[in-house]
């Protein structure tokens, strides 16, 4: 779903019906509020280890995407401790504007995500290599818990003011990590829900896939 007014209403009526006027005004204060940052680093994978940080590559959903890869890029994506703070003051003012906004800015945070892998994409065509689609923690069996030391081996505390609860929540809210592969052709495809073995028991009822 897109980051857009129409992808707002979308999301706000599972597409049953137009919510635009108030998925516009929800567009338009978080254009205003948010101060979205990403950043982004590059690094060699051997096996399930990335090298020069903690993390290891758990599950097999994980290791299946990037498994003709040598390297991977890593990046995380914030809209802003400023659009957390927003929420909670709409909450309190106007649910219906709150849920409008709180929507916008999962869309952002994906949109920053989807603007950073188009980047990464054109670096890696001049090098006459591919970028497999972004994977992040989460989805299929890669669990959260990979999430702390991915935010710490790209040190998105300093650079983009995220850091991540004990149970692997990060704040701010809208802020994604992810992990995508550096291959010499990927044969696979972008993971979305229908792939997903979780998918009957998944609680995210609003997913920005």
């Amino acid at each position: 779903m897109s980051y857009s007014v129409e992808g707002v209403s979308r999301l706000l009526t599972d597409g049953k019906e137009s919510y635009l006027p108030i998925a516009e005004r929800a567009v338009e204060l978080l254009e205003k509020t948010a101060r979205p940052r990403v950043v982004r680093n590059r690094f060699e994978l051997c096996g399930d280890k990335i090298v020069g940080t903690n993390i290891t590559l758990f599950g097999k959903d994980i290791k299946r995407h990037l498994q003709d890869c040598k390297e991977v890029w890593l990046i995380a994506a914030t809209v802003g401790n400023e659009a957390d703070d927003e929420i909670k003051r709409l909450f309190a003012v106007d649910l219906a504007l709150a849920h409008a906004f709180d929507t916008a800015a999962s869309l952002k945070a994906d949109a920053l995500c989807d603007e950073t892998e188009r980047e990464i994409r054109a670096e890696m065509n001049r090098e006459g290599k591919t970028l497999t689609p972004r994977f992040s923690c989460g989805y299929g069996d890669f669990p959260l818990s990979v999430q702390p030391d991915i935010l710490f081996a790209l040190d998105a505390a300093k650079r983009a003011g995220i850091t991540v609860n004990a149970d692997c929540t990060m704040r701010p809210f809208k802020s994604v990590t992810a992990v995508m592969g550096v291959c010499e052709r990927f044969g696979g495809k972008a993971f979305d829900c229908n792939d997903c073995r979780f998918k009957a028991v998944c609680s995210h009822k609003l997913c920005a896939r």
